[in-house]
């Protein structure tokens, strides 16, 4: 049914092979779907450069890419399409962005720590071969 917002704060999911199961998802519960786009071409580099399967790179990705245009294809649901670069190069405005679509209610010093978060060094390590994905 639809999301109370008495009940606590939204579910997020993250892992890109979510998008399979998404036409359950849309069929229980009142979603709103973020969709982050990145070029196939770059995300088989990332996947080469680190030595991932070939899974989490262009093959799944297409894959991710296929599934959830025909859930937007076939359902109506509110939907905020962010390219990858546009997060990198803008986090604060996707910050504000993402708050806005998700109608969440936080201050700015957690918009602010949340842009901080995707602009951090490049020196950090990547993310575990398991929870990595287009």
């Amino acid at each position: 049914g639809a999301y109370d917002p008495a009940s606590g704060p939204p579910i997020f999911l993250k892992y890109p092979p979510s998008a399979l199961a998404l036409p359950q998802i849309c069929s229980v519960f009142d979603v709103k779907i973020i969709s982050v786009v990145r070029p196939l071409r770059q995300i088989e580099q990332t996947r080469l450069r680190r030595g991932w399967g070939p899974e989490y790179g262009k093959l799944g990705a297409e894959i991710v890419y296929r599934h959830l245009s025909r859930v937007l294809h076939a359902h109506t649901h509110p939907h905020l399409r962010v390219k990858y670069d546009e997060a990198l190069s803008s986090p604060l405005e996707l910050a504000r962005r993402l708050v806005e679509f998700g109608q969440l209610k936080v201050g700015a010093d957690q918009i602010e720590a949340a842009a901080a978060f995707v602009s951090r060094p490049s020196s950090m390590p990547a993310p575990a071969a398991g929870n990595a994905g287009p």
